[in-house]
């Protein structure tokens, strides 16, 4: 899920809000992207929720990760059996390139205005002041994360935190942990949000 991504799927949901449509048939297929544009397109879909509309996630090939975000907020999620789902989790990865720089002759001067504006440089290893700062930013994303999947699928956080280590599933291995409700296509999910609307 990137930025474009994020303007074009709020902008739909806006469209869906003011012409106050019934029902919505999210298909995601998308292997993730940062947290803050699932959190947003997330938002919309509680937003759009909380008027009334109802919302079928219908997972495509593969909803991982950001896919997954975004899936939670609706209120069933119809996955194929062998759908790509899971990876909940946070990743920030850096390239310490210092060795190789060395080895060529290449040296960064870096001046700066405070001590972590260099963080993740690829001339340099990691202080342990800057890695526990970083872990301590990835452990506030994974709780909003594991918050959202917990809130989103009535399950405990205790309950996700055992499955969300990063790890993939199958849609049929996702239902059995209670991430996905049912198992069918899309044509399967476009009649599951015509049923919850009454249509």
């Amino acid at each position: 899920i990137s930025g474009s991504t994020r303007k074009l799927v709020l902008k739909a949901l806006k469209q869906v809000e003011e012409r106050e449509f019934p029902s919505l048939l999210l298909r995601i297929d998308s292997p993730g992207g940062t947290v803050g544009d699932s959190q947003e397109i997330h938002a919309a879909i509680l937003r759009l929720r909380e008027k009334g509309c109802q919302v079928v996630a219908s997972f495509g090939n593969i909803s991982a990760s950001g896919g997954v975000y975004v899936g939670v907020a609706a209120d069933k999620i119809v996955s194929n059996p062998g759908t790509i789902t899971g990876s909940i989790g946070v990743i920030l990865r850096g390239n310490n390139l210092s060795k190789l720089l060395e080895r060529i002759g290449i040296r960064f001067e870096t001046v700066k205005s405070g001590t972590f504006k260099d963080i993740l440089s690829p001339d340099r290893a990691l202080t342990s002041e800057e890695r526990q700062l970083l872990q301590s930013l990835i452990d506030n994303s994974y709780d909003q994360f594991v918050t959202a999947v917990s809130e989103g699928r009535g399950l405990s956080k205790e309950e996700v935190c055992k499955f969300a280590d990063g790890r993939v599933f199958t849609g049929r291995q996702a239902k059995e942990l209670g991430l996905v409700d049912e198992l069918g296509d899309e044509e399967h999910a476009r009649k599951l949000a015509a049923k919850l609307a009454g249509l």
